[in-house]
C-alpha cells in the first residue's frame, strides 16, 4: 500500500502542472483525431499499450509472485505509473469516459494493477490472490466527485457478482 500511497501524492503534484496543459492538448489532439477520422486513435492506444498498460500490468504481476523484487518493481513502477497517468491526462477521450476512467484507474492502482486486469475480466479466483483486499480498498478511497471511475469500479463490481 505503500506503493499506492507514493503514487497518489505524486499524480497529486504532478496535476497542479498537468491539468492546465491539458486543456489545450485535448482540445489540439481532439480536433486532430477529428480530422483524421479517428485514425489518430490506433497510435495514441497503441502507445498506450506498449509503454505503460502493458509494463504496469507486468511489473504488477512480479509484485504479487516475487515478494523480493517488491521494492525493485516499485522503484520502476511508480514513475512508469505517474506518467502513464499523465499520458492518460493529456490525451483525448472522444467521449468514451469509461476507457478513460479505466486507463487512469490502472495506473491509480499500481501496484495492483494485475489484479484491476483480472478483477475488470471478472475473473473469479482474484479473490483468492494477495492484493485483492488491498485492490478493494484502494477502490473505496477513490474519490466520490469523480463520477466517471466511480461508474466504472460499480460496473466491473457487478459484473464480480456483487449486488
Amino acid at each position: 500500500m505503500t506503493t499506492n500511497r507514493i503514487i497518489a501524492v505524486l499524480n497529486g503534484i504532478v496535476a497542479w502542472i498537468i491539468v492546465p496543459i491539458s486543456i489545450l492538448t485535448t482540445f489540439v489532439l481532439g480536433l486532430l483525431v477529428s480530422i483524421t477520422f479517428g485514425l489518430l486513435l490506433f497510435p495514441i492506444s497503441l502507445i498506450w499499450i506498449v509503454l505503460f498498460y502493458g509494463p504496469l500490468i507486468g511489473l504488477s504481476w512480479f509484485y504479487e509472485k516475487a515478494r523480493f523484487l517488491r521494492i525493485l518493481t516499485s522503484v520502476v513502477g511508480i514513475p512508469m505509473a505517474v506518467v502513464g497517468s499523465a499520458f492518460v491526462t493529456l490525451m483525448p477521450s472522444m467521449g468514451d469516459t469509461e476507457s478513460r476512467a479505466s486507463k487512469l484507474l490502472a495506473c491509480d492502482v499500481f501496484p495492483y494493477t494485475w489484479h484491476l486486469y483480472h478483477f475488470a475480466k471478472a475473473d473469479p479466483l482474484i479473490k483468492y490472490s494477495n492484493g485483492y483486499d488491498d485492490l478493494l480498498r484502494i477502490f473505496n478511497k477513490i474519490d466520490r466527485r469523480d463520477i466517471p471511475t466511480n461508474e466504472y469500479i460499480i460496473k466491473m463490481k457487478v459484473d464480480n457478482g456483487w449486488h
